[in-house]
């Protein structure tokens, strides 16, 4: 989204036979009490012969561990696996506490008592099932990704970190955090530099990923010096604009599968009359800034027979309202003068319990997607910046049971719309996260964190809530 702050951002319900969900009886052995749970597990993945899976629920208790194995055993009927989601009732300090990516069974108390409810990720190991592969399994398939600050920052040094990053049963796509933006691309005028996004294009490409979301070509913010303090007429600016988008365009070519061609143009407090936000673009050429900008985009692209999609990205757009309105309002506009937009990105950066329902998410999807481009194709949508923050730290159990409610809500939301084609979590450890230091005292933002005293990546309930929201499953 913004800021140079930025760190960056089960298995799939598919069609085929299913299996009745399995009960197992699991002992969990604590310091306080010994308790059985019972482990639920239910969900589907087609293409995919897996025989056991193996995991580990995770948590802590005024940072003591406790720690129960569940086996799920899979079966294979007409070449779908079918693998559960699970459901446990665990007794912590004489509470009852539920932990789970599914309907969750509580015996008693339903206030969970632990302070961080996780499920262990080995920082190492690959996954059978990770998010990826349950996007991609579903029909239409979707591609799930994340944010990576590579290279110049710690994610690239970080080992633990890059193993999951680099995990493509987690992440089929990557959009670069910062790199690929106008102050590291065109840091003095007319003087382009490809090798930060050229790393970060190798990086992706040694590990088997190959669908980046190319992030960003005009946006009002981490601009080099010279735009930002230049004397700037419509003259000598826009020719300045136009030869940043071919230059990047070209250069990178078809390793983008999207690209966002304007960032973050809408105004937060638009009148009837203006709805852009007041930049250095629209300053200097004007509100036509951002139609001659996808014009010249759409015209590259077309000259050197490219694929790639081209984008408008924006956060504030995922329920009804005036900015909202704006955006598709811009979407019409452009397909009236008939210049190429070919998707919206709803960047989704989000507060617990601040995120909107499945149904108001499914509606504006439709606001846009039910739009036809110049090309008269129907215009798309990606999920492209998602993350859900914590207000006030430390979490409580209540925010942690509301987030995991949250993503599931988000995901399902693009889920239900077959015209959202992919998810990206603006990055996925909070190690890494924007948000503390874009929003003092607030956090908790990503599906994954590292307990105090501990190099270990760990899966909050949130990871269970996108595979709810993948797979179509219940609130916790």
């Amino acid at each position: 989204m913004r800021g140079s702050t930025f760190a960056a951002a089960a298995v799939a319900l598919a069609a085929g036979v299913s299996a009745a969900p399995q009960n197992i009886d699991v002992k969990v052995k604590t310091t306080q009490t010994t308790t059985v749970q019972t482990v639920t597990k239910y969900a589907t993945e087609t293409d995919k012969k897996i025989t056991t899976v193996f995991d580990t629920v995770y948590l802590t208790q005024t940072q003591k561990a406790v720690t129960t194995t569940y086996i799920s055993t899979s079966t294979v009927t007409s070449g779908t696996a079918v693998l559960p989601t699970i459901t446990t009732t665990v007794t912590v300090g004489g509470c009852s506490s539920g932990i789970g990516s599914s309907s969750t069974s509580v015996a008693s108390a339903t206030t969970m008592t632990t302070t961080e409810l996780a499920r262990q990720a080995n920082p190492t190991a690959i996954s059978t099932h990770g998010l990826a592969d349950i996007a991609a399994a579903l029909n239409p398939a979707r591609y799930f990704g994340t944010a990576v600050d590579y290279p110049g920052t710690g994610e690239g040094s970080d080992p633990v970190y890059m193993a999951v990053a680099t995990d493509k049963h987690e992440f089929d796509q990557w959009t670069p955090a910062n790199i690929m933006k106008y102050e590291f691309t065109e840091p003095s005028q007319g003087v382009f530099n490809f090798t930060g996004g050229d790393a970060f294009l190798a990086l992706a490409h040694q590990n088997g990923i190959n669908q980046i979301r190319c992030h960003n070509l005009i946006w009002h913010s981490e601009l080099p010096n010279w735009v930002n303090n230049g004397v700037w007429t419509r003259d000598t600016l826009l020719p300045v604009m136009l030869n940043h988008i071919e230059q990047l365009i070209v250069h990178w070519g078809d390793n983008c599968t999207h690209w966002d061609v304007v960032n973050e143009a809408l105004s937060d407090s638009p009148t009837a009359t203006d709805p852009w936000r007041h930049d250095v673009w629209y300053n200097a050429i004007g509100p036509d800034y951002v139609q001659l900008a996808f014009a010249h985009a759409a015209e590259v692209v077309a000259n050197h027979s490219l694929s790639v999609k081209l984008f408008y990205n924006d956060y504030s757009i995922e329920w009804p309202g005036a900015k909202t309105t704006n955006a598709a309002t811009l979407i019409a506009n452009l397909t009236a003068g008939h210049v190429r937009i070919d998707g919206i990105g709803m960047q989704s950066h989000f507060q617990i319990g601040g995120t909107p329902s499945i149904a108001t998410m499914n509606q504006t999807i439709t606001t846009y997607t039910n739009q036809t481009n110049s090309l008269g194709n129907n215009v798309i949508v990606a999920l492209t910046e998602l993350d859900i923050r914590a207000t006030a730290l430390p979490v409580t159990d209540a925010q942690q049971i509301q987030q995991f409610n949250d993503y599931r809500t988000a995901v399902g939301g693009c889920i239900a719309n077959n015209g959202c084609v992919g998810i990206t979590l603006w990055d996925f450890d909070d190690t890494y996260s924007w948000v503390p230091g874009t929003f003092a005292g607030q956090g908790w933002a990503t599906p994954w964190f590292r307990p105090a005293n501990s190099s270990n990546l760990v899966k909050k309930i949130a990871y269970d809530g996108i595979v709810d929201g993948l797979t179509g499953t219940t609130a916790l």
